[in-house]
């Protein structure tokens, strides 16, 4: 990315004293700090900048040096950031540089404020809408990648991805390459960051650096935001990852995918009551299904027996088991082609439910052979075998 020469320092004291007044910024490219910096910033303060791209293109914010007030809730002295839409990105106090910000809407709004008690450096930011290395999509698949890939990425650049699938559709993302410089576990220098959103509060999925292909699970929100950073020092190769969209259930219906998720209604927020779900999956010719829980939060057994909320797994029509409690069933399931997920909440306690992932595995013909899982019960604490045999001879599995 490449900044402009523009710098604006606001926030005077004859500013704050027209309270509901804002300083508007209609450049490209710029440079905000707060009041008196690098010198500490006055007490009492409450600053607001509005930055609007005059392309009306997404804009990047990313601040350089970071230094405020620190208290646990940024209740004192703080910087709050909204995209035009009033979707909040971050609220920031304390000495880490936050993470590049993107606001889709072409317009940045920037609140600083200071309370009566200490003062500190304060921050300086650069904002531009040059969409040099920025990817903002909506297509249903495709693959993003480091500048420059195969070839070593430039140094000191920041490249900020965005995707976002159809509503009611889950993101499936993965790494098909990843080399970039490594000095610590927690990626200081080069990395790349991968959120479910771009609010500061979205779920950090990870941050990757190395040779190790980073796995990335399927991505509940339908939306992805990927941060790729490098410094001044050594450069790899990069990284190159294709995505997809995945279609999901959240109560009742049929799939015949390859790969997808299912969910309680409302999750990950808490199910209601009275509730009751079907949830039938289905793969084509010669193939299993592989289901794994990745989150399992219901009200707990009585005496052993799952009778209030409860999921029940059919493989066909036989019954594999009936779940309920904190432990997620099983390790995995390998099923048959045709599986139903059965999902009941009573009148009376509730919880966030679950959310879980399945794969379509092809299933080649050859010697006599069975399957078998290993599932765990959350009632019991027992743990039993599965086998699993098909209407056809088992030489391989390949996912």
């Amino acid at each position: 990315m490449s900044y402009g020469c523009l710098y604006i320092v606001v926030c005077s004291f004859l500013f704050r004293q027209s309270k509901g007044n804002s300083i508007v910024v209609t450049n490209t490219s710029g440079i905000i700090t707060s009041p008196n910096y690098p010198s500490d910033y006055n007490n009492d303060l409450d600053c607001e900048y509005i930055i609007k791209s005059p392309t009306k293109q997404p804009i990047t914010l990313v601040f350089e040096d970071f230094d405020i007030e620190d208290d646990d809730d940024c209740t004192k002295d703080y910087v709050s950031v909204k995209d035009g839409t009033n979707i909040l990105l971050g609220t920031f106090c304390g000495d880490n540089i936050p993470y590049p910000l993107l606001a889709l809407s072409g317009v940045i709004i920037l609140k600083f404020h200071s309370n009566n008690e200490d003062s500190e450096k304060g921050f300086r930011a650069v904002f531009n809408d040059s969409q040099e290395c920025v990817y903002v999509t909506k297509d249903s698949n495709g693959t993003i990648q480091s500048p420059n890939y195969p070839d070593n990425y430039p140094k000191n650049t920041i490249c900020l991805y965005y995707i976002e699938s159809r509503k009611g559709v889950s993101i499936n993302m993965t790494f098909t390459h990843f080399a970039l410089e490594y000095t610590s576990r927690r990626c200081p220098d080069d990395y790349v960051l991968v959120r479910d959103g771009l609010s500061q509060s979205s779920k950090q999925i990870g941050k990757f650096c190395g040779s190790r292909i980073p796995f990335i699970p399927v991505l509940l929100t339908g939306t992805v935001f990927i941060i790729f950073r490098s410094n001044n020092l050594i450069s790899w190769s990069g990284f190159k990852a294709k995505y997809e969209e995945k279609p999901f259930l959240e109560c009742s219906g049929f799939l015949n995918v390859s790969l997808g998720r299912i969910q309680s209604p409302k999750h990950p927020e808490i199910y209601d009551s009275n509730t009751d779900c079907v949830y039938t999956l289905a793969c084509q010719f010669n193939c299993l299904i592989n289901l794994t829980f990745a989150f399992f939060e219901m009200e707990k057994a009585d005496h052993g027996n799952c009778t209030y909320d409860f999921v029940e797994i059919y493989d066909s029509n036989t019954s594999i088991g009936k779940f309920c409690g904190f432990q997620k069933p099983g390790l995995t399931f390998i099923l048959s082609s045709s599986v139903r997920v059965l999902f009941h909440s009573d009148n009376s306690k509730n919880y966030r439910g679950f959310s879980a992932n399945f794969a379509e595995i092809t299933v080649h013909q050859a010697t006599d052979e069975v399957l078998t899982t290993v599932s765990f019960s959350p009632t019991s604490g027992n743990m039993w075998n599965n086998k699993i045999t098909s209407s056809t001879n088992i030489s391989s599995v390949n996912p």
